[in-house]
């Protein structure tokens, strides 16, 4: 980090914030829009099987709707996630070209390696995802229910 800052400047130890940034959006409004869809669903599709005595979602289902929801909002917010990893490896490696912005980023890896460079390494990427956002959506439930929110 010293010989970054001290060859490039302050700017180099900022580098894929903004893109950082910009996946945030698309990644919490899909993964929330997505979840209270699903959940919506399950309840009126299979209320039979989905609520408890309570009328919630049990947890098995709650866990299902988040990784999903996980998962979905993983897949349209991961170029942002390469095109961060790649602006932070600028300058570190010979190989890593320069890119001037997240737009030339994104441009030139789907130039030169089509829309398969966008999604490299989305697939191990699920296997962090998708529990951690299920568990995270039941938790928010099991939250909301003892403080008694809804």
């Amino acid at each position: 980090m010293q010989t970054m800052y001290r060859e490039e400047g302050f700017r180099s130890l900022y580098r894929g914030f903004i893109p950082t940034l910009l996946g945030i959006f698309p990644y919490a409004g899909i993964s929330f829009y997505s979840y209270d869809t699903l959940k919506i669903y399950m309840r009126t599709r299979w209320p039979d099987r989905t609520l408890n005595a309570e009328g919630d979602l049990w947890t098995m289902y709650q866990l299902s709707a988040g990784a999903i929801a996980g998962a979905l909002a993983q897949t349209v917010a991961y170029p942002l996630d390469v095109v961060r990893r790649r602006m932070q490896l600028v300058g570190m490696a010979r190989v890593v070209p320069q890119y001037s912005s997240t737009a030339d980023a994104l441009r030139a890896i789907w130039r030169t390696e089509g829309i398969r460079g966008l999604f490299i390494g989305v697939s191990i990427n699920y296997f962090k995802v998708v529990p951690a956002t299920a568990l995270s959506f039941a938790s928010y439930e099991y939250m909301k229910k003892q403080l008694l929110i809804a």
